[in-house]
């Protein structure tokens, strides 16, 4: 056994002979990488056993999730708390293609995020060899090319730290998933572990630019604008607090996307409410006030940040920011693209513009910053839980420091058109080390999202998953799981990776017995009533047995026992089985439209 083997060196400084599992281990050490997430198996052997020896020495650590897709979601979770690279691995064949939608999902969510699968030895490619993923058999290489910006296939030891290093870098910089297969054989192989990348995590951080000419363009469209709008997308996370500075300083409106909301305060001033999916009268009311200019920063804008392609925002009044090239196609008809870091973009726009006269813009007759919900739903009709008034509590019980994870379906429309976190500095914190809010930043002062949703790709159990893996990156708040019955059916048993670590995880469930969405857009598009029903579940007796402290919601006079603030997660996470009004149409009629238009 070498002395790495038996702990009695750090092989970051010291040239020892060690495995190829070994050494990639090392990599993730030095680019920062605290946990891994996934299922042991007989195609990744030597890298559990890699993890083992390395994390005696402090590096990172392996969490055994219970499916490799929740083990992928977490590591999603765990990135957007962070801003690190988030990383999880799967065993050869069945193993690379469950952890499949997990890495689909950081793709379109553009998450960083480094996934690792094995495959069988190399001499066996092509010879049927068990849970074989080559391209003789079930292609993991061609499954993962379409969902990853990286994938490839280590297939020497001369090849690691050169693959290694290029994934982690195209993670980190484009924004996405990187995908290394390696096979069991290779990562047995002996390397001498130096290290030529002792720089890694200045390689990994995205260069900053911008197109010096275009945002001069920029700076004269605003200053001849007489009624311009901003628009914050979810790409804006780092900018997003400069941008709701600039609408002050331009005494200007803005609106978000949905999947924005958590960036900015939603009592400020200026905001307007939630433009396209589950969003707000007062956001079309705002974008539809005689616009000279829209301008959109960090939005690929897609179906729902743009309500469906609205002409409302992609006409050409729009000037379209963003740091990332590949969007600018979705919006051919923009008066001007300026491609650049959206920080700096916004910083050369408060030095060269004056502000504007207080009071010079409209008041509108829909304000979301004063309601706690529109209605949407009509009256109540069933018994149940208003979902309104589920979410009017758990914005005036939640906690400044909140970091809510909303589920596909009725959870995320709710949540994005309810939710609204008042910040309450100075108050009592749940837990100690709690951060304040809404800007909530991460470990290095970053700007982070209170507010976590995953609508282009949209998949069901997402929440679970990343709440989790939120949770790892910060014990120091609450993280609020908000999902249906049908998502906790198919990833439930993620739950008991929270209760094992003991994590300050509120798992809130909107229990109605049904596939929300679908029951409620067959209903929106008079289509015929199928396959949305499920079986009565009770699922705090369901999160008992698995060791999860649990209560039930019948009514809305029980929501008084929901608060969130007062709940102790010290010992664990708790669900909250919230037997909804199924009848309360979620706010989904832009979505209903869009899938009913040709």
């Amino acid at each position: 056994m070498d002395r790495v083997a038996q702990g009695v060196v750090d092989p970051i400084q010291d040239r020892s002979v060690m495995t190829v599992a070994d050494l990639v281990v090392d990599y993730l050490r030095v680019a920062g990488v605290e946990y891994v997430f996934g299922v042991p198996g007989g195609g990744i052997e030597p890298f559990f056993d890699a993890f083992a020896r390395r994390e005696r020495l402090g590096g990172p650590r392996i969490i055994t999730v219970r499916h490799e897709s929740g083990g992928a979601f977490m590591a999603e979770g765990y990135a957007r708390e962070t801003g690190r690279i988030g990383v999880c691995i799967a065993t050869a064949g069945p193993g690379a293609t469950n952890q499949l939608t997990g890495v689909a999902s950081a793709h379109e969510n553009r998450v960083p995020l480094l996934a690792l699968t094995g495959q069988s030895a190399l001499s066996k490619f092509g010879r049927r060899a068990v849970q074989e993923s080559s391209s003789a058999a079930i292609d993991v290489m061609g499954i993962y090319a379409g969902a990853t910006i990286f994938n490839a296939l280590v297939s020497s030891p001369a090849q690691v730290e050169t693959m290694v290093t290029t994934a982690l870098m195209r993670a980190s910089q484009l924004r996405g998933p990187a995908h290394l297969a390696i096979p069991v054989d290779v990562q047995r192989e002996q390397v001498i572990g130096a290290l030529g990348h002792q720089s890694l995590r200045q390689l990994c951080r995205a260069p900053v630019f911008a197109d010096s000419s275009a945002v001069e363009d920029l700076v004269d469209l605003l200053r001849r604008a007489s009624n311009p709008i901003l628009v914050i997308g979810e790409r804006a996370l780092a900018a997003a607090r400069r941008i709701t500075d600039l609408a002050d300083w331009l005494d200007c409106p803005f609106v978000t996307t949905p999947d924005a909301k958590g960036l900015i305060d939603p009592y400020h001033r200026q905001f307007r409410g939630v433009f396209g999916f589950a969003g707000h009268a007062s956001a079309n009311e705002a974008l539809a006030a005689n616009r000279d200019l829209v301008v959109v920063f960090g939005s690929p804008l897609g179906e729902v940040g743009t309500a469906g392609w609205s002409k409302a925002i992609l006409n050409d009044r729009l000037v379209h920011v963003d740091a990332i090239p590949d969007y600018f196609p979705q919006s051919p008809m923009a008066r001007l693209h300026v491609c650049g870091d959206l920080e700096d973009v916004v910083a050369r726009l408060q030095e060269a513009l004056p502000p504007r006269p207080a009071g010079s813009q409209e008041v509108l007759s829909v304000n979301p910053a004063e309601d706690a919900a529109e209605a949407v739903g009509g009256d109540k009709l069933a018994p149940g839980v208003s979902p309104e008034a589920l979410l009017g509590r758990i914005s005036t019980t939640a906690p400044s420091n909140l970091r809510l994870f909303a589920d596909s379906g009725n959870s995320m429309a709710w949540a994005i058109h309810c939710l609204r976190v008042r910040d309450r500095r100075g108050q009592t914190q749940a837990l100690p080390g709690a951060r304040l809010g809404p800007y909530r930043a991460d470990r290095r002062g970053r700007p982070r999202s209170w507010l976590n949703v995953s609508l282009d790709f949209g998949a069901m159990g997402w929440a679970i998953g990343a709440a989790i893996g939120s949770a790892f990156a910060n014990r120091g708040g609450p993280v609020i799981c908000l999902t249906g019955d049908g998502s906790l059916l198919m990833n439930g048993q993620e739950m008991t990776v929270a209760q094992a670590e003991r994590l300050p995880v509120i798992f809130i469930v909107l229990n109605d017995s049904a596939l929300g969405m679908v029951m409620h857009g067959q209903r929106l598009a008079g289509a015929e009533a199928v396959g949305y029903e499920l079986p009565p579940v009770d699922f705090a007796a369901f999160a008992t047995a698995m060791g999860v402290k649990a209560l039930t919601i019948a009514q809305d006079a029980d929501l008084d026992d929901l608060d969130v603030s007062a709940f102790d997660l010290q010992g664990g996470p708790l669900l909250v089985d919230v037997r909804i009004d199924r009848d309360a149409t979620p706010p989904m009629a832009v979505r209903s439209r869009t899938l009913q238009a040709n």
